[in-house]
C-alpha cells in the first residue's frame, strides 16, 4: 500500500523528540467533551497533559507548548478531511 505525499499522517507527523512525546502524551492523556455552540468537540485538559508529561519523565513545558497544535489538529479532523487547521495554528 502507498501513501500520497499530501498525506495528513506524513504531512503533520511529529518532527521532533518533543513533537513525539507531545502526541504520545496526548494519546495517553484523557480527553474532556465540551460544547462549541451546538456541537460538541474533544479537548485536552491541560493540568492532566502536565501530570502524564511528568510521570513519563517529558519536558512538562514543552509539551504544553505543542498541547494546542495537537488540539487544533483535533478540531481539525472532527470538521473533516478538507480543513486541516494547519494555517490557524499560531504559536505563542
Amino acid at each position: 500500500m502507498r501513501s500520497c505525499p499530501e498525506c495528513p499522517y506524513r504531512r503533520f507527523r511529529p518532527q521532533t523528540v518533543e513533537g513525539w512525546q507531545a502526541w504520545h502524551v496526548a494519546t495517553v492523556a484523557g480527553f474532556r467533551l465540551m460544547m462549541a455552540g451546538t456541537r460538541p468537540l474533544l479537548f485536552l485538559d491541560q493540568r492532566e497533559v502536565a501530570a502524564v508529561a511528568e510521570t513519563l519523565g517529558y519536558d512538562a513545558r514543552a509539551v504544553l507548548l505543542l498541547a494546542p497544535a495537537i488540539q487544533a489538529g483535533l478540531i481539525a479532523a472532527q470538521d473533516g478531511p478538507e480543513d486541516t487547521g494547519a494555517d490557524e495554528f499560531d504559536p505563542p
